[in-house]
């Protein structure tokens, strides 16, 4: 049975499936193959002969994987609705302008965080993407608002001042953005291993988040003490917010691959251009491309990472 084993091990590696969907499906291959290779050794071949034709009439490892996944990739319409709870939180938190208020958006964060520890640990269901890139919001918050004040730091220690009491702070900051690295980039390389296609899902709020985040530090507010200058963002980010609801749903129920990608970056692309146009100005063809390259480098570059970093045999580890 090592040839059908090697076999199997092809359509896991290009399966893609979540790991509860994918034991069940590799299983029953594995029962096919057992009956279909005891009924032909009951005709007179050889276990190994039986087991070279019973893969030759199965076809293509990778084909039959796509197939398998455009049969078994479908998510209900639950699962569609909770993968689009984060984005839905954050359209109601910019419709009733109560984002800047510590009391309502840090048990909104807490809930966030929450959910997305339990969906990990309980064997990262296809909705729980969205949670996990929506929950690193403030770690992509933190690190752009505080450049200013790391990077002044870092240059009076080398260049001015040198190290001084109030630089204590920095060292803070620094041990923040080393363990905020260190679990973007292990949560990343872990899902890299399964699918590309879910580090995209997953980090496609960053985008729209990062243009907003930067329009709030581009006219001197601070999260929590903004003034009303701001809020006047607001009805936009509910409708681009509302289209990344429309993402998760999309994604979700829609079975091939393509379609997936095709949706992803047809709505992330809108999603920024709607923040570009309102928050940055960008309100000419050029700007308004380079505003929608980010999002495509979002949904596309995840797949060149896993075809440089990881091996065709990791991606059956999970």
């Amino acid at each position: 049975m090592g040839t059908v084993d090697a076999y199997l091990n092809q359509i896991r590696s290009s399966l893609h499936l979540d790991p509860n969907t994918e034991s069940k499906v590799i299983g029953e291959l594995e029962t096919y193959f057992q009956d279909k290779i005891e009924d032909l050794q009951t005709e007179g071949l050889t276990e190994a002969d039986a087991a070279r034709q019973a893969i030759d009439s199965f076809g293509a490892p990778r084909k039959v994987a796509r197939l398998l996944y455009e049969a078994h990739s479908r998510g209900s319409w639950l699962e569609a609705l909770l993968a689009a709870q984060p984005a839905l939180l954050g359209a109601g938190l910019f419709a009733t302008h109560l984002w800047s208020r510590p009391l309502v958006l840090i048990p909104v964060f807490s809930l966030l965080l929450v959910v997305t520890l339990l969906g990990w640990l309980r064997g990262k269901p296809n909705w729980l993407y969205p949670w996990i890139g929506f929950g690193f919001a403030p770690v992509l918050a933190v690190v752009f608002l505080s450049r200013t004040f790391v990077y002044g730091s870092v240059y009076n220690i080398v260049i001015g001042s040198g190290v001084s009491a109030e630089h204590v702070s920095l060292l803070l900051f620094l041990g923040l953005y080393g363990v905020a690295f260190w679990i973007v980039l292990a949560v990343v390389s872990r899902i890299l291993k399964r699918d590309w296609l879910l580090v995209s899902y997953m980090l496609l709020p960053l985008p729209l988040l990062g243009i907003w985040i930067a329009a709030i530090d581009g006219v001197g507010q601070v999260l929590f003490t903004v003034g009303l200058r701001v809020h006047q963002w607001d009805r936009s980010m509910v409708l681009a917010l509302l289209l990344l609801g429309l993402s998760a749903l999309v994604f979700t129920r829609l079975r091939p691959r393509l379609s997936k990608v095709a949706a992803l970056l047809m709505i992330g692309m809108g999603s920024t251009t709607i923040a570009g146009w309102s928050m940055l100005g960008a309100n000419n063809f050029f700007n308004l491309l380079l505003i929608s390259a980010i999002p495509i480098s979002t949904v596309l570059l995840p797949a060149a990472m896993q075809s440089l970093f990881v091996h065709p045999s990791q991606t059956t580890e999970r």
